[in-house]
């Protein structure tokens, strides 16, 4: 069966990202030590999905080719993700 309804959906994600990865510039120092040149990105996302809730109910008649069919559908989708890169 193919659940087809109506769908509303919110979405909503944040992202931060630092740093550099330029090789061919000047590296930062700290004391004595020289620190690799690097790149930092974080990201992350939350979605929400809601199909309206819809009763399908389907009486069979005589000669008809269609089952009977009494079912209800609709529900929440929770979406959650996250991401982390280095460069170098």
């Amino acid at each position: 069966n193919l659940l087809d309804g109506p769908v509303v959906t919110a979405s909503t994600g944040i992202a931060w990202k630092t740093g550099h990865a330029n090789k061919r510039g000047p590296r930062t120092k700290w004391w004595r030590y020289t620190l690799p040149n690097l790149s930092f990105t974080a990201s992350a996302f939350v979605r929400v999905d809601h199909m309206l809730e819809q009763t399908v109910d389907h009486t069979t008649m005589p000669g008809d080719v269609v089952p009977e069919k009494h079912y209800t559908f609709g529900g929440q989708v929770f979406q959650f993700g996250a991401n982390a890169t280095v460069g170098w």
